[in-house]
């Protein structure tokens, strides 16, 4: 029994030494593969896939700023024309609180071009009525934030001073994230905004432990392009693509682009190969492809390109390299077909093609006998001409000397 009590006694003091270790573990997620709120798919009211909350996260922590992000399936390249009449309002929320104050940062898109660029981005402070936001106040606005349909994320960095300037240790809670759309319903007057989404459905996400001053370098190379995924080559154009790399880490890196092994009949280079960029800040590059061997290469050749950027992080003794998303290009020969060579046939082969063609018997017997007649009057020519050939030639015979008795 003592010994019993013994063991009871070391688990219990285990437990309290324990406890308190794991409660200051950091509830920390911060990226695409583990983000703090997940959503399922398809869950719109409206069904568009830009009103389509997935996933959110807390992540890109610096010394000074934190990043909200928000992924969709997609998002609206540009308002579409038949509605624009309707002047439609999208607002992305993504709330939070930070010791105590509640907050919320949102972008709203109203009518807009391909690079959303009238968009607006704000952060309030917000009082709530159970769960539902009931009061917003202007705190600051967002400078640094993007809308970016290629990759279908909403991503605003958030300023700590503008958030009680939480340090280490200090945590964001009651994350969630909504949806909502208004339009024109008469004159000026704009309807309600609609919830069209919320992450997740009920409650909240995982909490997010700040960590202060970064320990490590975060390295994110995101990579984009402009220009259509497919198209055609002929033996005199050059291809171009364009595209952009935007330095989403906290530090200054040097980016290589890189791309799968081509094929002996296309090359391929980039215009620059190498670029160094700051973080926050992006820069265009352009891929170009040729025909290398017209000999080797005909019509319909297809050249399916992967390419995506990396950069080397760490030092010179453990340096690991950090890659960008793969954009694959797909280029095809359009090349004009050989001109046709003309074949030579023997009278044989001709023959042997007309009786081959030849649908009719009786035209096909006429040819023969017409064939025969004339095989036999030039063989019966040649063969009196050697006749009279060997009657005009002279042969002299030399006699024998008679013999002298």
């Amino acid at each position: 029994m003592v010994r019993i009590k013994a063991i009871l006694t070391l688990v219990l003091i285990a437990l309290f030494i324990i406890t308190p270790f794991n409660l200051t573990l950091p509830v920390r997620a911060g990226n695409v593969d583990n983000p703090e709120i997940v959503d399922v798919e398809g869950d719109s009211v409206s069904g568009k896939t830009s009103h389509d909350l997935l996933w959110a996260y807390v992540g890109y922590e610096t010394c000074s700023t934190f990043a909200l992000v928000m992924g969709m399936k997609s998002l609206d390249t540009f308002t579409d024309p038949s509605q624009i009449a309707n002047l439609p309002t999208t607002t992305y929320e993504f709330y939070f609180s930070v010791m105590g104050t509640n907050y919320g940062a949102y972008a709203q898109v109203p009518v807009h071009g391909p690079f959303g660029i009238d968009i607006k981005w704000q952060l309030v402070t917000v009082e709530y009525n159970g769960t539902t936001p009931s009061k917003e106040t202007n705190k600051a606005t967002i400078s640094t934030a993007r809308y970016d349909y290629t990759f279908g994320i909403i991503n605003m960095t958030i300023k700590k001073s503008d958030v009680g300037d939480p340090e280490k240790g200090d945590m964001a809670t009651n994350l969630w994230c909504a949806i909502y759309s208004k339009q024109r319903s008469s004159g000026i007057n704009m309807t309600a905004p609609v919830l069209q989404d919320r992450a997740p459905d009920q409650g909240y996400g995982a909490d997010y432990t700040f960590i202060g001053n970064p320990a490590e370098v975060i390295v994110d190379i995101e990579l984009s392009t402009t220009s259509a995924l497919s198209a055609n080559i002929t033996a005199t154009s050059r291809l171009r693509f364009d595209l952009s790399v935007f330095n989403n880490g906290t530090n200054t890196v040097q980016v290589n682009m890189t791309n799968s092994t081509a094929t002996p009949k296309f090359s391929v280079s980039w215009s620059p190969a190498t670029m160094t960029i700051e973080p926050g800040h992006s820069q265009n590059v352009s891929l170009f492809v040729n025909i290398k061997d017209l000999r080797l290469t005909k019509d319909g050749d297809v050249l399916n390109l992967q390419v995506w950027a990396e950069t080397n992080t760490g030092n010179a003794t453990n340096p690991m390299i950090k890659s960008s998303g793969i954009i694959m290009f797909k280029v095809t020969a359009s090349l004009p077909a050989p001109p046709p060579t003309k074949k030579t046939t023997s009278i044989i082969e001709q023959i042997a093609t007309f009786f081959r063609d030849n649908k009719n018997p009786l035209l096909g017997l006429l040819v023969v006998l017409i064939v025969l007649v004339i095989g036999v009057v030039v063989y019966s020519k040649l063969k009196s001409g050697k006749k009279e050939y060997f009657e005009d030639i002279e042969v002299n015979v030399k006699q024998p000397a008679e013999e002298e008795g």
